[in-house]
């Protein structure tokens, strides 16, 4: 009976160690395909799904828009006298402003697409990036939804890869940084048509995602 029982408990101790080193081998296998996947904490992939498609028919209808605004302005063209095309721009940017009144931050860069954005830059983020992101950067200056872009201020270089990982714009229409805001400028009428605050961070440059 001793016997008996000797060796059902032996048996159910060996079943317990191996399952706890399957285990252990399991876990091993499953933290380093997440690591070959390149799922590290705070490097992980943007997944656009629907939303970078929604996002160009935004802006497809946001230019069908302009289009029909620009009707009866002056058209703009390389002129020597740049107050001539100033007041297009203006006049234009009047005219955006007012069919966009209700406009306001995320209805273009949605809150869902935003964070697929921000994830993205933040795997292109490193300290020569950033440098060349920061040595034209205008600095801190009102970038709301409607504003202009202030008259005179540099614009940020945008990096090759940073422009490769974000979503295509229609012509005239650009990705900017004001300090680490992400703003999209409408160049026709040097307007600011949606922000993402804070779209990138220096401490992404001190950890490589790339």
């Amino acid at each position: 009976m001793c016997s008996s029982h000797r060796l059902v408990h032996g048996s159910a101790r060996t079943a317990l160690v191996a399952a706890v080193i399957l285990g252990a081998l399991l876990a091993g296998g499953s933290g380093t395909a997440a690591q070959a996947a390149g799922q590290r904490p705070g490097c992980e992939a943007p997944v656009w799904g629907s939303e970078a498609e929604t996002f160009a028919a935004r802006i497809a209808e946001y230019v069908n828009l302009r289009t029909k605004l620009e009707i009866g302005l002056p058209p703009q063209k390389t002129t020597e006298n740049p107050a001539e095309t100033a007041e297009t721009r203006q006049a234009l940017a009047a005219r955006i402003r007012t069919a966009r009144a209700n406009a306001k931050q995320g209805d273009l860069l949605t809150p869902a697409l935003s964070v697929q954005i921000q994830r993205s830059l933040r795997l292109q983020m490193d300290p020569h990036t950033w440098k060349v992101i920061m040595d034209d950067n205008p600095g801190e200056f009102p970038s709301q939804v409607n504003d202009e872009y202030r008259v005179g201020q540099p614009l940020a270089t945008m990096p090759p890869n940073v422009l490769r990982a974000l979503p295509e714009l229609a012509a005239d229409i650009e990705y900017r940084f004001v300090e680490r805001h992400l703003i999209l400028l409408d160049t026709r009428a040097n307007l600011i048509l949606d922000r993402i605050p804070y779209a990138i961070r220096y401490a992404d440059t001190q950890k490589s995602c790339r």
